[in-house]
C-alpha cells in the first residue's frame, strides 16, 4: 500500500451509534459535486446527513433496496460524484456505507447519494477476510 492509510471499524450490530442516529456522517472522497478534470491532491471530506429509507425510496421511485442507505444534503450542493465509488461513509469512526451510485449530475436537491449498507455484508466480509 502506498501513501497514508486511514482505519475504520465495522459495526457488528448493523446500527448507527445512538449519538449519531439520523445525524451527521463523514464522506471521504476524491471528488465532491462534479467530476473534475484531474484528481485533487488531497482527499475531500463533507459532513452530510442520513436520509430515511422511506424518503430515499420516494426520491428514487422505489429503486433503493434494504442493502442500501442514502445520505446527502436535502438542498443539494454536496455529494459524492463520478470517481468516488468505493469511498467510505463514516459515522462515529465506524464504516457505515460505501459510495455506490447516484445521478449522473451530482449534488441535486432531493437526490441523495446512495451507498452500500456495510452492516448487511458484515458476515460476508468476515468470512472473506478469514479465508485470506
Amino acid at each position: 500500500m502506498r501513501g497514508p492509510t486511514v482505519t475504520f471499524c465495522f459495526d457488528h450490530f448493523g446500527k448507527f451509534p445512538s449519538a449519531f442516529k439520523l445525524s451527521h456522517l463523514l464522506l471521504i472522497v476524491l471528488f465532491l459535486l462534479h467530476a473534475a478534470a484531474s484528481f485533487p491532491a488531497l482527499l475531500q471530506c463533507a459532513n452530510i446527513e442520513i436520509v430515511s429509507p422511506a424518503e430515499c425510496r420516494r426520491d428514487y421511485s422505489g429503486v433503493v433496496s434494504d442493502n442500501m442507505l442514502c445520505a446527502g444534503v436535502r438542498e443539494g450542493g454536496i455529494d459524492s460524484c463520478q470517481g468516488d465509488s468505493g469511498g467510505p461513509l463514516v459515522c462515529g469512526g465506524i464504516l457505515q456505507g460505501i459510495v455506490s451510485w447516484g445521478l449522473e449530475e451530482c449534488a441535486q436537491p432531493n437526490k441523495p447519494g446512495v451507498y452500500t449498507k456495510v452492516s448487511k455484508y458484515i458476515s460476508w466480509i468476515q468470512q472473506t477476510v478469514r479465508r485470506g
